[in-house]
């Protein structure tokens, strides 16, 4: 159990763990109210239809073999498993289903190039290469949800202009606040930032997109 716990530790940073804690705290949530587990399950049921799973599996092998040619070139190692998994879930699938919706001469795919290289990209690396401790990852993640929810709502309604103004302007100042703690991070520690391992998980998504 302890080299379990362990192997947590080391494949996934203190905010994925904040992140994936309140998912499993949503979904036991969830659980309890019979409409929501009505819909989840019509959900799980829609994916798992012949068609879609074959697209799903055919494309996870997909990434697979681009995991082995990216290792056999030494772009990818065993240690970024968890990352590969993750990336699949939460940005392959979406790329999958936004690709159906290519047309052609529509410069579609060219959108995922920039993507992937854009400069807000970078930012985000950056932002997640040092994290805070695991407690307040915790509470960062769950204010950053209800931030994010104000701000939506806020939107909604022109009323509300002055309001949601005030929401991105504290988004705005905490980005910045987190930008600033791994940017001073990374200048204190960069003998250990500008590793190998850290350019791999940098390249990743560009790679698999």
């Amino acid at each position: 159990m302890d080299e379990f716990l362990k192997w947590i530790q080391e494949a996934f940073n203190n905010r994925e763990l904040a992140m994936a804690i309140w998912i499993l705290v949503g979904l036991g949530t969830a659980s309890f109210s019979s409409s929501i587990r009505s819909s989840l399950f019509s959900v799980l049921r829609a994916a798992l239809v012949p068609k879609l799973l074959f697209l799903f599996v055919l494309f996870a092998l997909n990434i697979v073999l681009i995991a082995w040619l990216a290792y056999r070139a030494h772009l990818w190692s065993v240690d970024q498993v968890p990352t590969t998994v993750l990336w699949y879930f939460l940005s392959g699938i979406s790329l999958l289903t936004r690709s159906l919706e290519a047309k052609e001469g529509s410069g579609h795919f060219k959108s995922y190039i920039w993507d992937a290289v854009k400069i807000t990209a970078i930012v985000e690396f950056i932002s997640v290469a040092y994290t805070f401790s695991l407690l307040a990852e915790i509470f960062l993640v769950a204010f950053l949800f209800i931030l994010g929810a104000l701000i939506a709502v806020a939107g909604s309604d022109q009323k509300f202009a002055q309001v949601k103004r005030l929401f991105e302007w504290v988004a705005i100042i905490l980005g910045c606040v987190i930008l600033w703690y791994s940017v001073s991070q990374i200048v204190v520690q960069s003998q250990t930032f500008f590793v190998s391992k850290t350019g791999l998980n940098f390249l990743l998504p560009a790679i698999f997109t």
